[in-house]
This record gives structure tokens, sequence and C-alpha cells, in this order.
């Protein structure tokens, strides 16, 4: 699969996916190649905000399994950290493969 967080103005991969899943890069950045100000598309927000939907509804359905299972919290913990983290770097992954940037204005 190609990434296509590139540069809508160089149309060069602008982010890798481990700086970009590292911080707020997702969302402003700045081209390392030719210095366009960019900021994320729409697609991106959007990838983002089911990520976060799709996060809180696995806490929920992770602690209601744990009560139906009688788990202990470290048991949940494990339980979450072994479903929501593979799924977290999947979508993350997704998101970055499918998400572009578009050009910022100057502020």
């Amino acid at each position: 699969m190609e990434a296509t967080m590139k540069c809508p103005n160089c149309r060069q991969r602008a982010i890798s996916f481990f700086r970009w899943g590292r911080s707020l890069n997702a969302f402003r950045y700045a081209c390392p190649h030719c210095g366009m100000l960019l900021r994320a598309s729409f697609g991106t927000w959007f990838w983002a905000a089911l990520l976060l939907t799709t996060i809180v509804v696995a806490i929920l359905f992770i602690d209601r399994l744990g009560l139906q299972w009688n788990l202990d919290e470290p048991s949940r913990g494990v339980l979450f950290a072994c479903i929501v983290v593979p799924w977290t770097i999947e979508m993350s992954l997704v998101a970055w493969s499918v998400g572009t940037y578009a050009r910022r204005k100057r502020s």
C-alpha cells in the first residue's frame, strides 16, 4: 500500500508512520522537503474520530465482559491491552495510509 500522507505541494511523503503516530504531527506539520505548512484533511480527522470512538466502545465492552467473566482489574487491563493496542496500531496505520494533508494558511 502506497503511503498517501504526501505534501500537496511537492507530492513527496511528508511524514513517516512512526513520526506521525508519536504526536500531534498528524494534524499540523511542515513538509521537510519544501517547507509547506500542512494541516490534516477531513479524511484524517474522520479516521481519528473513528479510532477514538472505537476505543471508547472497546473500553465499555471490555468492562462489561470483565464483569460477566468475574475478572479482576489486572486481568481486565491485560484483556484491554490485548484487544485495544493491536486495534489502535492497525487503525492508525490505515488512517496514515489513506489520510492526506492540505495546505495550511500561514498564521
